[in-house]
């Protein structure tokens, strides 16, 4: 009896409006975290990385550090593998990361990271921050 009286109360129509509101929001708001959190990044997938670790920066925006001539931004877990001196190689085409230790050929860091942000940034934002 109660049943009755709520879709008397509340037309079947409507509560299917609300609904479909409600789903349409829904796979809106999805798409979007996928977009901005979940796509991997296709800058770092084509870039190809080699060098040296000369100088590490904290900037306002993450952590920077300077690969031979090129400054980089980097956000993910793996700056907590990166020193001063360390080697870093990343083929074009892929996501593979590879940190090898000061000196020698060990291997500190090498894993699959499409989630990181490693861009690179303008050389003067160092000499710009430092003022």
């Amino acid at each position: 009896m109660a049943l009755l009286n709520t879709v008397s109360f509340m037309p079947f129509r409507k509560l299917l409006s609300i609904y479909l509101f409600i789903i349409i929001v829904g796979i809106l708001m999805v798409t979007r975290i996928h977009n901005l959190y979940l796509k991997p990044n296709k800058q770092f997938f084509q870039t190809e990385l080699r060098g040296t670790v000369e100088e590490i920066y904290s900037l306002p925006e993450g952590n920077g550090c300077r690969i031979g001539e090129e400054l980089y931004l980097i956000k993910g877990d793996c700056i907590g593998y990166i020193a001063i001196g360390d080697s870093i190689a990343k083929e074009m085409n892929s996501y593979y990361l590879k940190i090898l230790e000061k000196g020698t050929d060990k291997i500190k860091y090498y894993r699959e990271v499409e989630k990181v942000i490693f861009q690179q940034v303008e050389s003067d934002l160092i000499s710009r921050l430092r003022l």
